[in-house]
């Protein structure tokens, strides 16, 4: 088990949809800008998928535009560079060829050290697409290490990164994400905090801390399997 921020000279931020990296990794971007670690953000859609009333959404003409113009004000108030793919919300896992070859090319721009995405058990499946797209592209490029985030279930980590410094200004953020919290940004930031107070049973010291599990070309995908899951297969064949 870790309890630092993952060492590295450049940072890349995967978002499948905006408010993902808010969720999930929003204390440790802000910690490395602290440091002054480049960190850049990519928003593979806009979100426009998002489920919301249809009376709300005849009232807004393009949910892509609104929810890429609160990522654009959380980006500018983090002070990281981010830009967006705009591929279609909901449907990564029909472009994952397209998507591999560009961000392959992300990666070499960047040469970001270590790439934070969504973990593989992720209940969304453009989460879920992502995670599997970032896998391939560790174990072809076999340069820059993984860190898997939580954003819609928790994960089996190995890494935890104490945010209490700016577990404050993480919450203060989610205000700008009024659309992708349905209006809501007080329930997602005292969600997402939340999941980052409950790490404190870990160290048995009250605290925020993000959970991530980090990994390389050399994490096999069994041993993956076997991390993600407890070994519950073998568990299960025993009975």
């Amino acid at each position: 088990m870790k309890f630092n921020l993952p060492e590295t000279e450049k940072t890349l931020i995967i978002a499948p949809h905006p408010d993902d990296e808010l969720i999930g990794c929003g204390g440790s971007i802000l910690l490395y800008r602290e440091r002054g670690t480049p960190v850049d953000l990519l928003f593979l859609t806009r979100g426009e998928n998002i489920e919301i009333d249809a009376e709300v959404r005849r009232k807004i003409p393009d949910v892509g535009a609104l929810r890429q113009a609160e990522a654009e004000r959380v980006a500018s108030e983090a002070g990281f560079n981010h830009r967006f793919f705009n591929f279609p919300d909901g449907g990564l896992d029909t472009r994952l060829t397209e998507l591999q070859t560009k961000v392959a090319d992300i990666i070499d721009e960047t040469k970001a050290g270590i790439v934070f995405v969504p973990s593989p058990i992720e209940p969304h499946p453009d989460h879920r697409a992502s995670a599997l797209m970032m896998l391939k592209l560790v174990y072809e490029l076999k340069r820059f290490r993984l860190a898997f985030y939580e954003v819609g279930e928790p994960i089996r980590y190995n890494t935890l990164v104490d945010i209490s410094s700016v577990a404050e200004r993480k919450k203060a953020l989610f205000r700008y994400y009024k659309t992708s919290s349905y209006n809501k940004p007080d329930l997602f930031a005292d969600a997402a905090l939340g999941l980052n107070l409950y790490r404190s049973l870990q160290l048995v010291k009250r605290g925020y801390y993000e959970s991530f599990l980090v990994m390389d070309h050399t994490f096999n995908l069994s041993d993956l399997e076997r991390w993600l899951t407890f070994d519950l297969r073998r568990g299960f064949k025993n009975l």
